[in-house]
């Protein structure tokens, strides 16, 4: 019997199956503490497994993409949403990921498998991102807010740092990170349920990548960081076991969320009551770090240009639900939840100049202005 285990997210369980228990050990460090991991592999209403056969995958290979060249929505990323060719020759839906060279294979309802060739460590982010996904779409229909943010918990306090890319999210976070009483929670993916009495934000876990002029910033953690572009599809024990395959310094550092905690040496934290929205700016004119208030209006539009969209029409996640999908509210539904969640919190603008670092040393100004 393959090792298998139950990974749950909010009210979401996934039972995911792999080859070797060393592939279920590298996704449950990188997805706990926001997914709860239960060992045995219990009983689940979705099934994912991650295959490593080079046959099957070969045999794949050969029949090609179906002939209408049709493309299934399969991940959702900032702005936008990735689709894969449609393969052909299958009853049910096969479709090939050109990134990482696996094929997801939907045999039926609830249950999906990864095929991949073995030779290709990636195939494991396959896995992750395949678990996200399904999750990702039970939150839509909970009507949770997915926001392109980084997250920190401060004093309490949950704060998500929200923008698109090279808006300055993961710099900010790890300047926040310095200072001893700031605990990560998430790196790009931010869960915000604002239907409560106080709103509250999960992290989503999201691999990290470093561009080389961000880790400048921060010498002490990024100094001794390996630039093994494999880095993330390894736990922590296996990358200190490896020969590290190393790249130029020019080179981004790609990290599991517990390779990056560990180089900053803190805790995570799961969930936390939603203060603060803050919307970072890179800004040449700026004096350090520059905080101000923001208009409900514009921070709401700030706010709803950063939500993840929604696949519309058929989707992988959708193909492997083990029930109908869950119908995702409609856009002035959502647009008037994004200004409902401003008023109720704090909303600023974070301008960072040139040396927005160097001027707060331990980010105890950040800390301080985000928690006043």
């Amino acid at each position: 019997m393959r090792p298998s285990r139950v990974f749950a997210y909010e009210t979401s369980r996934v039972r995911v199956e792999a080859d070797d228990a060393a592939t279920l050990d590298w996704l449950a460090e990188c997805v706990t503490p926001h997914f709860q991991v239960e060992a045995g592999g219990g009983d689940a209403p979705t099934h994912v497994a991650l295959r490593q056969d080079p046959a099957r995958h070969a045999a794949l290979c050969t029949r090609g993409p179906a002939p209408d060249v049709e493309r299934m929505a399969c991940f959702a990323f900032d702005g936008r949403v990735v689709a894969h060719p449609r393969w052909s020759g299958s009853p049910g839906l096969t479709v090939f990921d050109e990134e990482f060279h696996v094929f997801y294979v939907a045999d039926g309802p609830g249950r999906v498998e990864i095929v991949a060739d073995g030779t290709r460590p990636w195939a494991r982010v396959a896995l992750f991102r395949v678990l996200r996904e399904v999750v990702t779409t039970a939150c839509h229909g909970a009507d949770r807010l997915m926001v392109h943010a980084a997250g920190l918990v401060a004093d309490g306090r949950g704060v998500i740092l929200v923008g698109p890319k090279r808006a300055g999210k993961t710099s900010l976070l790890a300047h926040a990170l310095t200072h001893p009483d700031v605990r990560f929670l998430a790196n790009d993916r931010a869960v915000v349920a604002d239907g409560g009495d106080t709103p509250v934000v999960r992290g989503m876990p999201t691999i990290v990548r470093v561009r080389a002029d961000m880790a400048r910033f921060f010498p002490g953690p990024f100094r001794a960081c390996s630039r093994d572009p494999d880095q993330a599809c390894w736990s922590r024990a296996e990358a200190r076991a490896r020969q590290p395959r190393e790249m130029p310094g020019e080179a981004p550092v790609v990290l599991s969320p517990a390779q990056f905690v560990t180089l900053f040496g803190v805790e995570q934290a799961t969930v936390a009551p939603l203060r603060v929205v803050v919307f970072p700016r890179v800004s040449a004119e700026a004096a350090g770090l520059d905080v101000r208030a923001l208009a409900p209006d514009e921070a709401a539009a700030r706010l709803h240009a950063s939500l993840f969209p929604v696949p519309a029409g058929p989707s992988l996640a959708a193909a492997v639900a083990s029930g109908p999908p869950a119908r995702a509210a409609a856009p002035e539904e959502i647009a008037r939840r994004c200004r409902q969640l401003v008023e109720r919190v704090r909303a600023v603008e974070c301008r960072l100049g040139p040396d927005a670092y160097a001027a707060d040393p331990g980010a105890r100004r950040l800390v301080e202005a985000l928690c006043a």
